[in-house]
C-alpha cells in the first residue's frame, strides 16, 4: 500500500437543501486545496472526490488540433489562413 497523497475533509452545511455535504480534497505534499466536490450525503461527496482523484491520476489523451471553416467543417491539412482568404 502506498503512502497517502490526499486528505479528504467532509463538511456538512445543513442550510443547503440540494447538496449539504462538501468533500474538500487537499494535497498532503504542500497542504494545498486541490478541489471540492459535493453530494446529498457524505458518502456521495466522498465518492465524487475519489472519482476526481482517479481522473487526476489517469492518463490524459494527447492534444489534438483541427482546422475548420466558419461553418465548422473540418479540413485536414489546410491552414486557418488559407480557409479565411476571400
Amino acid at each position: 500500500m502506498s503512502e497517502p497523497t490526499y486528505l479528504i475533509r467532509v463538511w456538512h452545511e445543513p442550510t443547503d437543501p440540494m447538496l449539504p455535504y462538501s468533500a474538500m480534497v487537499y494535497r498532503l505534499a504542500d497542504d494545498s486545496h486541490a478541489v471540492t466536490r459535493w453530494g446529498s450525503t457524505a458518502e456521495e461527496a466522498v465518492k465524487a472526490a475519489q472519482q476526481w482523484m482517479r481522473a487526476e491520476a489517469g492518463e490524459r489523451d494527447a492534444v489534438r488540433e483541427f482546422y475548420a471553416n466558419e461553418s465548422g467543417e473540418i479540413h485536414a491539412g489546410e491552414s486557418v489562413r488559407v480557409l479565411r482568404q476571400p
